[in-house]
């Protein structure tokens, strides 16, 4: 949607009936919510992250692990 809204906002400024201002408007609207995708992307992976760690998945390499008995 927003990548249809830069185009249509090129369109218009090469035509000439909008400014370089708005174009970049569209753009920075769709850079702002690629940026919100990788961030959400991110957060994802670090809950699974503390989800495995919490599930005891995970053990420093400095710590051994403890003895059976």
């Amino acid at each position: 949607m927003l990548q249809q809204s830069l185009r249509f906002a090129h369109d218009r400024y090469e035509a000439g009936h909008a400014s370089d201002l708005e174009e970049l408007d569209a753009q920075r609207n769709l850079y702002a919510a690629e940026l919100e995708v990788v961030r959400l992307h991110q957060a994802a992976l670090d809950n699974r992250v503390q989800l495995y760690k919490a599930l005891g998945g995970w053990q420093p390499a400095d710590v051994a692990p403890s003895p059976k008995p």
